[in-house]
């Protein structure tokens, strides 16, 4: 769901609205600053100069929950004006996901890089870790060679032990 909504002047000035206020402030009472114009949603939209999405390797600055930003380049007579933002949350997915180890098996989600974004806490092979140095898993033995890049969506397709020609997810071959 749509949590926060934000507007990064070009000055640095930084706008939101969103329904944590009080994330907002320090233990002084004091607003936090926020370097609007180094966050990677300002910064991209900036360089691409169109509409863009954060990778889902991204935790909210305030709140810590994970989401994926939709930022785009605001321009008045050819002079950027600033960047527009909103944070997209994944929670129902992260929760999803930790249900899952519930029935016996469980879903692991990956990135088209190969990293873990979600997985339950619980299982037994996958860690969730955001940094350039995890392992990716297109390259690991713990997929056993069921790894798959699918072309209709950007997406990588991995099924562990219990993949068999008789599982649902194998009619993605075809």
């Amino acid at each position: 769901y749509i949590d926060t909504c934000y507007f990064g002047l070009a000055d640095g000035t930084h706008l939101a609205i969103d329904q944590h206020p009080a994330n907002k402030y320090d233990e002084n009472g004091a607003i936090i600053h926020i370097p609007v114009r180094q966050r990677p949603w300002y910064r991209k939209a900036v360089e691409t100069g169109t509409i863009c999405f954060s990778d889902v390797m991204y935790y909210d600055l305030y709140t810590g929950k994970p989401c994926v930003t939709c930022s785009a380049p605001v321009y008045a007579n050819g002079k950027l004006i600033g960047v527009i933002g909103i944070d997209l949350f994944l929670t129902a997915m992260e929760e999803y996901v930790e249900e899952s180890a519930k029935s016996g098996g469980f879903i692991c989600i990956i990135n088209n890089q190969g990293k873990v974004i979600f997985a339950p806490d619980a299982n037994p092979l996958f860690t969730v870790a955001f940094s350039e140095d995890d392992a990716d898993l297109r390259q690991s033995d713990k997929t056993d060679g069921h790894y798959s890049d699918l072309d209709s969506v950007p997406w990588p397709f991995l099924c562990t032990d219990g993949c068999t020609q008789n599982h649902p997810a194998d009619r993605i071959y075809d």
